[in-house]
């Protein structure tokens, strides 16, 4: 028999085992990057826009995305997260309108529909269950929902330049702090993590390693986006007087996180970090305009509790008990401040 074909070799010492999972209906026909910010700077560079309209809340890597490529436009968030109706957007701009958190899907598909007549790029990076829209460009993150060490993903209509070739050999440099974290050897794997993070500020877009493909084709997505919402769902029995109107899911909703309000946002971070609860805090040092309230509020107003499918209701419930140990940096009711999560 011809070994014609035989890519990696029959026999030989062992590779990861990535099995067979659930992938999500929509990934077999996006087009993969490194990086959600590389995704964005190809989708840009083929659209060639008049202008570019972002949220002044936004990652700064979206930002960076732009650079080079046409002016930029800022624009405040309503109430609903979304951008108000009225903006000057032409047909020759592209608009950026982002599903914060996986929380506001009815809300930017309104807004999608709003500015149809320009081109639209939702920027589901926060958001990877997103449903695709017929017609409308979208971008996500799978870094942010499970645990792959690169990986963007850009679905669209428009023909986009297919990216450099993959570095495999960055690819596996940052799983070290993945390896690092399953193997409980979390402060070391937050180091690495940081470190590794820089390997994807790169000027040019590049595909998704091969090591990201294999390990994504072994997750079961509806476990995840199951056990997702239901830990949302146990935090918002006992904590949803907290989360900011605008933020709560509708059905086809996966969530990245639970946003609740704080008094003292950094000040309930640290006392979480204490008691063993990381709570990221989503770009900190991007500007914020007076008039953008509510971008205000998400940047600088909030706590992002965890909800991944790494946890289960004993852990929600710990997550509970620690924010609320801290009655004086919050707004709660007396049935809260007094009593335990049930």
């Amino acid at each position: 028999m011809s070994n014609q074909g035989i890519r990696d070799g029959i026999g030989g010492y062992m590779s990861l085992e990535c099995g067979q999972g659930t992938p999500l209906a929509w990934m077999e026909g996006a087009l993969s990057f490194q990086s959600a910010r590389d995704a964005m700077a190809a989708y840009f560079e083929a659209i060639a826009p008049r202008r570019i309209w972002m949220p002044h809340f936004i990652c700064e890597s979206a930002v960076e995305a732009v650079l080079g490529i046409a002016p930029m436009e800022r624009y405040p968030l309503n109430e609903s997260f979304a951008p108000e109706s009225d903006l000057d957007v032409t047909p020759d701009d592209v608009i950026v309108i982002v599903d914060y958190f996986g929380l506001c899907g009815s809300a930017v598909t309104q807004a999608a529909a709003a500015y149809s007549h320009a081109h639209v790029l939702i920027d589901a990076s926060q958001s990877l269950f997103f449903p695709p829209i017929p017609g409308i460009s979208l971008v996500t993150s799978p870094r942010k929902f499970v645990g792959v060490p690169d990986g963007g993903f850009l679905l669209t209509e428009t023909t986009v330049t297919p990216p450099l070739k993959a570095d495999e050999l960055a690819s596996i440099m940052r799983c070290q702090p993945l390896l690092l974290r399953a193997a409980g050897l979390r402060e070391e794997g937050y180091a690495r993590f940081r470190e590794t993070e820089r390997t994807l500020e790169i000027t040019q877009p590049h595909a998704m390693s091969q090591l990201t493909h294999g390990l994504l084709a072994g997750i079961d997505f509806n476990a995840v986006a199951h056990q997702r919402r239901s830990n949302f769902d146990f935090l918002a029995e006992q904590l949803g007087h907290l989360v900011p109107a605008g933020l709560m899911p509708n059905r086809s909703s996966v969530p990245l996180c639970f946003p609740v309000h704080a008094r003292n946002p950094a000040g309930t971070r640290e006392s979480l970090r204490s008691q063993g609860v990381f709570s990221p805090h989503y770009w900190p040092g991007v500007a914020i305009p007076p008039r953008d309230a509510s971008g205000e509020m998400l940047a600088h107003g909030i706590v992002c509790l965890p909800c991944d499918q790494r946890y289960d209701k004993e852990d929600m419930i710990s997550i509970c008990r620690a924010f609320l140990a801290e009655p004086s940096s919050h707004d709660f009711s007396n049935a809260h401040r007094e009593g335990n999560p049930r």
